[in-house]
């Protein structure tokens, strides 16, 4: 991590190494980027957060497609930041006492960590298909439901997973990015019904996440994702799939 009052670092922490910090930081507002260590290009779509002592969250932003993020400090003290996104180890900075009115310009360094994508295709895409058939359905039912690797391939450089959904625009099903402004609301993937639409649950690989550690998913280590109503969805997710299921499958094997 690289910070300053000014545009030069003046300071250099790589990975999630914890060093001493030199003095308080004095800002309301923390801007930046995040970049891959050692190339030092960006990274899009990391989750950075403001994290207190506690280890409550009191800031978070998106990386946009320049790693460039904006974190508005509530209220003077101490915090950490944090950045996660999938094929990266978590960043977590030193603690950095926060106050006064100047900005704080950072670089945060994330270190790559494989998540194993080359000569998994076909070994990921049955385990996506045999995920499927105890739940009754397969790729041919589920239609434009169903989004495997060459579809996604065919897309422009999506940013992200609702992006790759809002390309297929399979039938009654859309993405809000209207649901309170917040960094997320690309990923609320809504299934319309009797006028009500909420987000729906994200599984990844069997295992449900919040919408913050999916929106950082890379499209390109995605191999296959299926969507789920929410009459289909509860029968296997319970309640908390009364809005839907979006089930992701990542190009990892096994």
């Amino acid at each position: 991590m690289r910070w300053a009052r000014t545009a030069a670092p003046v300071l250099a922490l790589q990975g999630a190494l914890a060093l001493a910090m030199p003095g308080a930081l004095h800002g309301q507002t923390l801007t930046g980027r995040a970049l891959e260590e050692g190339r030092e290009v960006p990274v899009r779509a990391a989750l950075v957060t403001l994290v207190d002592p506690g280890g409550d969250v009191r800031a978070e932003a998106l990386t946009d497609s320049t790693g460039a993020f904006t974190l508005e400090v509530p209220r003077p003290g101490s915090y950490f930041v944090e950045a996660r996104r999938l094929g990266y180890e978590r960043f977590r900075s030193p603690l950095l006492a926060l106050s006064g009115e100047e900005r704080v310009v950072m670089e945060l360094m994330l270190r790559p960590e494989p998540v194993g994508l080359e000569g998994l295709d076909v070994t990921t895409e049955a385990r996506a298909e045999e995920f499927l058939q105890p739940l009754g359905f397969t790729p041919a039912a589920l239609g434009r439901r169903w989004i495997d690797r060459a579809d996604i391939e065919r897309m422009p450089l999506p940013a992200g997973p609702g992006e790759v959904v809002k390309w297929m625009a399979p039938v009654g099903v859309w993405v809000d990015q209207s649901n309170g402004g917040g960094p997320f609301d690309e990923l609320c993937v809504q299934f319309l019904r009797n006028g009500r639409a909420g987000c729906a649950l994200v599984v990844l690989n069997g295992v449900p996440i919040d919408i913050g550690e999916a929106q950082g998913i890379d499209p390109q280590a995605i191999e296959a994702m299926a969507l789920l109503r929410p009459a289909e969805a509860v029968t296997f997710y319970g309640t908390q799939a009364g809005n839907g299921v979006v089930l992701i499958w990542t190009r990892r094997g096994g």
